[in-house]
């Protein structure tokens, strides 16, 4: 299911920090798995630089909550091996490595919440 995290009929950007908040609202009713983050519609009526922010927004706002959901649980370890193996071995980030925005912002941009 796609959720549009921000408004194309404005110039204003939203904080990173709302765009989490719409993604955790979401999340109460469909699983992450099943989610994905893009804007609400195009951004070509938006201009060039409000539109590349509310996609950095977006990609903020996605992480923050990819990073919430994706967070281990904190276990004591058994013993120190435990402990070193863990830093030796450190869990790769939830957040996607995209180089660069779409060539065209009025594009459809989608990135997967869960994965």
């Amino acid at each position: 299911m796609g959720l549009g995290v921000v408004d194309v009929k404005t110039s204003r950007v939203e904080p990173p920090e709302v765009v989490a908040a719409r993604i955790r609202q979401a999340l109460e009713f469909v699983p992450a798995e099943r989610l994905i983050i893009n804007p609400d519609c195009g951004l070509r009526h938006v201009p060039a630089d409000a539109a590349r922010a509310k996609l950095r927004a977006m990609v903020v706002g996605t992480a923050i909550v990819r990073e919430e959901i994706n967070k281990p649980a904190l276990a004591v370890p058994a013993d120190s091996r435990t402990v070193h193996s863990r830093l030796e071995h450190p869990v790769p980030s939830p957040v996607p490595r995209r180089g660069r925005l779409p060539r065209s912002l009025g594009q459809n941009t989608k990135f997967p919440l869960a994965g």
